[in-house]
């Protein structure tokens, strides 16, 4: 009993440090978007729109495995 409570805990331990991993990413993309966001709009410049919309989508397929509906052929 003790063995297998042992495991539990080390397996609910690897998993929180595998979410925390995921977390750190997400939260530095996200501040790279805002960053991004925050310069196109104090330069009126929409031109970095599509360098946010391609960082997110990346981001949705890697680490929530969700299919963008950007494709390559808008460029």
């Amino acid at each position: 009993m003790e063995n297998e409570l042992l495991e539990i805990s080390n397996d609910f331990k690897n998993r929180m440090k595998e979410k925390n991993i995921l977390l750190r990413k997400l939260k530095k993309i996200i501040i790279i978007c805002y960053g991004l966001i925050v310069t196109t709009d104090d330069r009126q410049d929409i031109s970095l729109i599509p360098i946010i919309r391609d960082v997110l989508s990346e981001s949705l397929e890697t680490y929530f495995n969700v299919e963008s509906d950007v494709s390559d052929d808008e460029d």
